[in-house]
């Protein structure tokens, strides 16, 4: 999975964003931010081995083309190929609603090419999937993916952070230099400590550690 469609503006006009992730050796599209949120959440999904934005393209008629907005493989070797909308486009607004029955057909048609044709799994799949909480979580500790899982990891056994840390609150008070602070921070990001993203990071978040 290398491939990644360059994207220059979406008939939405969604703004491109570029993203770098830890599990994909090239820069990806993303098509609006909301499929950035998503992508990014992979990107801490124990269960994804590697994924890629707007993967291929599906002739749908003459002069209709269809690109799907990643295909993500599993560590269990199966793939799926996502389709991120709004919960708003997702919910009708009527029971006559024209604009939400199309897309529903669109959709429709969407799944039946590439589950038929690709023999791949298709799912839609929009912000409710997550919990506000969950993305903001994903905000902070994103950015300590910079530092290469490899490193992360040599630290991790060099330092053993593990053996003096159990509240996410006793980071700063266990390591003075901030260095070793963001490390700490990578270790959750790469999941080698466990954290509830479900919840704020308080002074008493439990951290369980998993070193892999």
């Amino acid at each position: 999975m290398t491939k990644s469609r360059a994207l220059t503006q979406s008939k939405q006009r969604n703004q491109v964003h570029l993203y770098n992730s830890w599990k994909h050796p090239r820069l990806m599209h993303c098509d609006g931010y909301l499929e950035m949120q998503m992508v990014r959440a992979l990107d801490f999904d124990d269960n994804v081995d590697t994924f890629v934005t707007q993967p291929f393209t599906i002739k749908v008629a003459e002069t209709w083309r269809y690109t799907p907005d990643v295909m993500v493989r599993y560590k269990d070797k199966t793939f799926t190929v996502f389709e991120f909308k709004p919960e708003s486009k997702l919910t009708p607004k009527s029971d006559d609603d024209k604009e939400y029955n199309k897309l529903i057909e669109k959709l429709s048609l969407y799944k039946q090419l590439i589950t038929q044709k690709r023999g791949l799994h298709y799912r839609i799949a929009s912000e409710d999937l997550y919990s506000p909480q969950i993305f903001v979580n994903h905000d902070y500790l994103w950015k300590y993916f910079r530092y290469p899982r490899s490193v992360v990891l040599c630290w991790l056994h060099e330092h053993t952070p593990n053996e003096h840390i159990r509240y996410f609150g006793e980071i700063d008070k266990v390591y003075a230099k901030p260095a070793q602070r963001t490390f700490v921070k990578a270790c959750l990001a790469y999941g080698f400590g466990k954290i509830n993203l479900e919840e704020a990071f308080e002074t008493d978040s439990e951290i369980l550690w998993s070193v892999k």
